[in-house]
């Protein structure tokens, strides 16, 4: 059902979520979570939206959340004095 071409490289696979509301919006499940998802509710989860269905609105703010917290991330990492950027044994 899932192959191994759509999990990332992160072990995560991407799942369209085509009931919220708002419009289509992509999700992030492991694999273990998606394949239960793709089973219980094939109605509701889908790993490629249907032909001619666009992301909705939900799908932009979920992006830009995503976005404001890699951000953060980063922000903290670099920040870190073992770790952080230019700071950190060679």
């Amino acid at each position: 059902m899932i192959r191994q071409q759509d999990i990332k490289r992160n072990g995560k696979v991407d799942l369209w979520d085509v009931k919220v509301e708002g419009g289509p919006a992509q999700v992030e499940m492991w694999p273990v979570d998606a394949k239960h998802a793709l089973k219980a509710d094939p109605e509701r989860y889908c790993l490629k939206l249907p032909k001619g269905t666009k992301p909705g609105p939900a799908h932009d703010a979920a992006l830009e959340r995503l976005a404001e917290e890699a951000g953060e991330e980063n922000a903290a990492r670099d920040s870190d004095p073992v770790y952080g950027r230019g700071r950190g044994a060679a």
